[in-house]
């Protein structure tokens, strides 16, 4: 099954919305996060994330962020394992992170997920993928496609004279084109990988176990010098036009040609340089291989050859199998017993000070803390704990503010994490009637004087608890420019 998800993530709740059209249900789930606000230019640690319906099963998992220079992280790893090519020290950290395990391991690894902002970052999501672990799939996350390699044994003498010829029919690419695209994965038809970005070509180079030697979906069969992907969402894109560099090729989207390629046959005449290879005289090179071998034979990693697309001797040579490409839409695809669902981080204010104004506010007065009395409600939810009583303290203020405009009012303790405002708080006018961990907003005039009264839990708060408070500058394009400004606040003492 295949669900996409939009999950809105306010206050303590989260409302998960299907996109598209879904395939048919299964019972292997992932449930969105439904952690609140995420502050920019810190690290918020990520709730609610989990997996369910792979009870017995391998499961793999694909966290990612689609924020420019943000990072995931996952502390605790426990006995789950990286996925073939991903290397990671004690912390699965990086722009995603992918692992497996049974679901009890990989539950305990997206319970420590923590998410890291930039500072300027206004919008951000959570993609999470899982499906039940196949060896013989790889998953792309920048993408969300899976690639599988099928790989085909060596000729009887590997040499470039020593295939059969039912060895050069089965390793030439338009087999290997007609198999890809008779093959079926996660409900999906394949094609002949194409390679778009330096992202998925690193992906094919580094990350399919034993894909070396392979065909992939880059020809120029149809017009010479017109190189096209075949196949799947960028069916007939074309990415290069002409021989090599140095003959005026010239790249209209991604490419990483070996040096000298292409050159549709190689000629001491031509200025791609190279030796004559004479089985390609009549035929030319209109088709793509990469990660491939040459003469030494020294792999040549991500880097692609041209070379012959029906049965050839030197063809068979050089390759030793195929990457197929399995996902319908440029991102993702409509496959079955897939699960990917996107949560929205909701990104209200950044973790930077201001830039141009010299303070927003002065403090008149505070913090100052007192005792407060638990409320009948808190009294049975800490007798319901088997607790005997709540600790709790009050931060109180009096702030004189010099500019007028929209302000968003925050807890955050010293590692920037949101600190949740107990039910009882009053800020500005405004008193709250349950717990908030979203910032409070209020629009407030030039030389007011207003009152700030948090109410916390002690134990959080004594340990260093920072009033924030953000100015919100609405710009001419109707977008806001934010300024932050923090309240002085002293170590606090715990107050019985």
């Amino acid at each position: 099954m295949r669900r996409t998800h939009l999950a809105t993530l306010v206050a303590l709740a989260a409302v998960a919305v299907p996109v598209g059209a879904l395939a048919s249900s299964a019972s292997a789930t992932v449930t969105p996060a439904w952690t609140k606000y995420f502050l920019a230019g810190g690290t918020t640690s990520v709730s609610g994330l989990k997996v369910s319906g792979f009870d017995g099963k391998r499961v793999y998992v694909s966290v990612k962020t689609d924020a420019p220079g943000a990072t995931v992280a996952v502390g605790t790893t426990g006995n789950t394992d990286p996925p073939y090519g991903y290397t990671y020290a004690n912390t699965y950290r990086g722009s995603s992170v992918q692992f497996i395990g049974d679901q009890d391991q990989v539950n305990a690894a997206l319970a420590s997920l923590s998410v890291t902002l930039p500072a300027d970052t206004r919008k951000a999501s959570l993609i999470t993928t899982a499906f039940e672990n196949r060896a013989d799939l790889a998953y792309n996350p920048a993408n969300q496609h899976f690639y599988k390699y099928v790989a085909i044994g060596p000729c009887a003498v590997n040499t470039s004279n020593g295939c059969t010829s039912d060895e050069q029919t089965a390793r030439s690419p338009n087999t290997a084109k007609a198999n890809a695209e008779a093959s079926t994965e996660m409900g999906l038809k394949g094609y002949l990988a194409s390679i778009t970005s330096a992202d998925e070509n690193d992906f094919i180079s580094s990350k399919i176990e034993g894909a070396t030697a392979v065909v992939v979906g880059g020809r120029d069969s149809d017009a010479e010098g017109t190189w096209t992907w075949v196949g799947g969402p960028d069916n007939g894109t074309q990415f290069w036009s002409g021989n090599c560099v140095a003959e005026g090729g010239k790249a209209l989207g991604y490419a990483n040609w070996s040096t000298g390629e292409p050159n549709n046959y190689i000629s001491s005449t031509n200025k791609c340089g190279g030796t004559a290879y004479q089985p390609l005289a009549a035929e030319g090179e209109d088709c793509m291989v990469t990660n491939w071998t040459d003469n030494s034979p020294a792999e040549k990693v991500g880097y692609w050859n041209d070379v012959p697309c029906g049965n050839n001797a030197y063809t068979a040579w050089l390759t030793r199998g195929y990457v197929a490409e399995y996902g319908n839409q440029s991102v993702g695809g409509s496959f079955s017993n897939v699960d990917i669902v996107s949560s929205v981080l909701n990104v209200p204010v950044p973790a930077t000070q201001p830039t141009w104004l010299d303070t927003l506010f002065q403090t008149l007065s505070g913090p100052k803390k007192t005792a407060v009395k638990l409320t009948k409600a808190q009294q049975r939810a800490q007798a319901k704990a088997a607790k005997k009583k709540a600790k709790q303290t009050r931060m109180a203020y009096d702030l004189v503010f010099k500019n007028g405009g929209r302000f968003s009012f925050y807890l955050t303790n010293p590692q920037n994490k949101v600190i949740p405002i107990s039910e009882g708080s009053s800020i500005a006018g405004r008193k709250l009637t349950k717990p908030m961990s979203v910032p409070v907003i209020r629009d407030i005039k030039a030389g007011a004087t207003v009152k700030v009264t948090l109410i916390g839990a002690t134990k959080k708060m004594a340990k260093g608890a920072l009033l924030n408070v953000i100015l919100q500058e609405k710009l001419p394009d109707g977008t806001f420019k934010l300024y932050r400004q923090d309240a002085p606040d002293p170590p606090l003492v715990k107050v019985d």
